[in-house]
């Protein structure tokens, strides 16, 4: 995967630079393939404070208290989101790769696939919302792109990836980064972020 992020000449990154208007893009910063796909280079804890402060953003956009919690270690959920009697527990999950790793830990020799993703989803607190927000190939400053699921609605997208074997991460949109593999997982679009969406997840009916 390191490999996939390898750096292209110097004149294509400057052409990429010129492009977007943006003095501030430098090799020390992001990582390009010849395809100009590309991320940018912080830790996994910085890609998870970034993406649950977009999370909280849009959801206090959205009409709601938010609640934080802080520190590397969250138990069950990142966020609170509160409108009204409407209580959310919110886990969110960052990335900028494309995926998010979820029941990868529970595959292990002798489990099938999906019994590793019901181990994951019988893990899930009943009334968790999941956000994902993903940065791959978003310039900074401009918006990631947000998914909301429940752990049900997860599993079930879980187990239909890689043609109906099952995969234990999610991915947004795998062809588009692997064009040359039959398979064609990808977020299903009615995930896309909306405060529709968000007032009614978990909503009884």
């Amino acid at each position: 995967m390191a490999g996939w992020f390898t750096c292209p000449s110097k004149s294509d990154i400057m052409n990429f630079i010129a492009l977007n208007n943006d003095k501030t893009l430098s090799t020390n910063k992001c990582h390009f393939n010849s395809g100009m796909i590309w991320r940018w280079n912080v830790t996994p804890r910085q890609c998870e404070i970034a993406a649950e402060s977009y999370a909280a953003c849009l959801l206090a956009q959205a009409g709601y208290d938010v609640l934080i919690q802080y520190g590397p270690n969250q138990p069950d959920y990142d966020l609170v989101a509160v409108k009204g009697d409407r209580i959310l527990p919110i886990s969110v999950k960052g990335s900028q790769d494309g995926g998010w790793m979820l029941a990868v830990k529970y595959m292990k020799r002798g489990v099938t696939c999906s019994e590793a993703i019901d181990s994951w989803c019988s893990k899930q607190r009943d009334d968790i919302v999941y956000i994902f927000v993903q940065f791959l190939n978003v310039p900074i400053g401009n918006a990631p792109r947000v998914y909301i699921a429940t752990p049900t609605q997860i599993a079930a997208q879980l187990k239909k990836q890689r043609s109906g074997n099952g995969h234990g991460a999610l991915q947004e949109d795998y062809q588009k980064l692997h064009p040359r593999s039959h398979y064609d997982d990808r977020v299903p679009e009615e995930w896309k972020f909306s405060v529709e969406l968000i007032d009614n997840v978990c909503s009884p009916g």
